[in-house]
């Protein structure tokens, strides 16, 4: 098993001996899907099969979650209708970011360990040569790993192949056995197993779940073709496309959980607090009812209860009355909507107690002085 991989740069710098990876930031669009299909051989007996597994390991649930999740490690097996294994792949993969600890606490992983690890493409380069082997390729709740597999190549800028991975655990359900658990699939099925939550060890034992599986449920005279048939009697095998739209799904929900927020209370006269709410949705912005340490500012409005006013005193939020908020929104809006991000820095020359300076637009940026403090909205 090749653990260790050869030494890659370093994208910024090192901590504490550890490569840390580049500013964590959302996935580009996935293009179109190109390159060479891996699609299920149909018409194959299944006592004469190849079987390829694929698992991988990773620093969290969702690839574009917040945080945006890597892969830490990632297996692959050949083995055939009777469980022998004809071939295996296994590397550690460096994720150009620090793994949480909750993520290394499941798989044992750790920054170290991937230190000298190879990027994901240097290591799916070996294995889409053992894939390419397969008849038909497999995973346990395979879902989870394609997200992460095609997320992967889109970062890497990579062909993004269009691949069925079919899920075991759908079979283990057709069997009769219900939902279960890798771990617990295998102890049901009488087979022992090794553990669980490390790439390679996962590929093994998935591997002895399907074959034992096939081999109860199948004559030898069925064909992949009639596998899959019942495989998708429980819904379509998840693919590329798929994939793809998952993808792009969680994107969007992540733009929007991250965009930055700003509490609007009482009224503004004008504006009806739904018309509040598009209008900052078309500027980037989130609306919230309370203030909490993470907004961008607040707006009391008319009729804004006082224990608001404290309430943003004591959290530090910086707050604007609602004819400032009507002529902050007129210019976000004059310079197009782009999508915001803020920062907060120490004014050189403090307003005084209280008091706002007049609003001040330079060429990509929007300032506003108050209460000594700067509030810049930059535009990217």
């Amino acid at each position: 098993m090749e653990n260790e991989g050869p030494s890659v740069k370093a994208k910024s710098g090192d901590l504490n001996g550890v490569r840390t990876g580049a500013p964590e930031q959302p996935a580009p669009e996935c293009e179109t899907m190109q390159g060479n299909p891996f699609r299920a051989k149909r018409d194959v007996p299944v006592d004469k099969a190849v079987f390829g597994i694929i698992d991988v390991e990773t620093t969290g649930l969702a690839p574009c979650d917040y945080g945006f999740h890597r892969i830490v490690e990632l297996a692959c097996i050949l083995v055939d209708a009777q469980g022998n294994l004809v071939e295996s792949f296994s590397s550690l993969v460096f994720p150009e970011r620090l793994i949480p600890h909750d993520a290394a606490s499941v798989h044992g992983i750790s920054d170290s360990d991937v230190a000298h690890a190879p990027l994901f493409r240097d290591a799916w380069k070996r294995c889409i040569k053992l894939l390419s082997k397969a008849d038909i390729l497999w995973g346990f709740n395979s879902p989870f790993d394609l997200r992460f597999i095609i997320h992967e190549l889109c970062l890497a800028d990579k062909l993004v192949p269009e691949i069925e991975l079919y899920d075991v655990s759908r079979m283990v359900v057709r069997s009769g056995l219900g939902r279960m658990t890798l771990g617990e699939s295998a102890k049901a099925l009488g087979l022992s197993c090794a553990g669980t939550h490390r790439a390679e060890v996962d590929c093994e034992t998935t591997a002895r779940v399907l074959t034992r599986l096939l081999q109860t449920m199948f004559p030898c005279h069925c064909t992949l073709g009639d596998v899959i048939t019942l495989h998708d009697n429980h819904g379509p095998v998840y693919s590329t496309s798929r994939c793809l739209e998952a993808i792009r799904d969680q994107q969007v929900k992540t733009r929007k959980r991250m965009a930055p927020a700003i509490c609007v209370t009482g009224s503004v006269p004008g504006l009806p607090r739904s018309q509040v709410k598009q209008r900052l949705a078309e500027t980037g912005f989130r609306y919230v009812s309370e203030a909490n340490p993470g907004i961008a500012f607040a707006v009391l409005g008319i009729g804004s209860q006082e224990r608001k006013a404290s309430d943003c005193a004591e959290l530090g939020v910086m707050t604007m009355s609602a004819d400032e908020f009507k002529l902050w929104l007129a210019e976000m809006r004059r310079l197009g909507g782009r999508n915001p991000s803020i920062a907060l820095a120490p004014s050189f020359e403090s307003a005084a107690e209280g008091e706002a300076t007049e609003l001040e637009t330079f060429a990509d940026d929007w300032v506003k002085n108050v209460n000594g403090a700067t509030l810049t909205i930059r535009f990217r």
